[in-house]
Parts: structure tokens; sequence; C-alpha cells
């Protein structure tokens, strides 16, 4: 049968590790792959163009 795989979206992930630590409280939570310190940047979405959103970029 095999674990479930869920893709999260949020309107603002500035507590991304608290949400990872909510999630992971959740029973029949195995694991999340949150990936705060590997991931440089990524490539999205916006206003229907693809863009490279680097880390740190969007910080205030």
């Amino acid at each position: 049968m095999g674990n479930k795989l869920v893709d999260l979206y949020a309107e603002n992930w500035d507590k991304i590790e608290e949400v990872n630590q909510q999630l992971l409280a959740f029973n029949g939570v195995v694991a999340s792959s949150l990936f705060d310190k590997e991931v440089t940047s990524v490539i999205t979405v916006q206003d229907g163009q693809a863009v490279e959103i680097g880390k740190g970029e969007n910080d205030d």
C-alpha cells in the first residue's frame, strides 16, 4: 500500500520551521522533506512566467 505524498502550499513561509513541527505532530505523518538548508534557489511561476528565486531574495 505504501505512504502518501502531499504537497503543501502557504501564503507565507516565514515560519517554515514551525509549520514543519506542526506537520510532524499529526498522527500518521512519517516524515517531512523540509530542505531549509540544502536549497539555494527555487524555480516557480509568477504572472505566467517561470522565475528563479534565490535564497534570501525575498527577505524584508
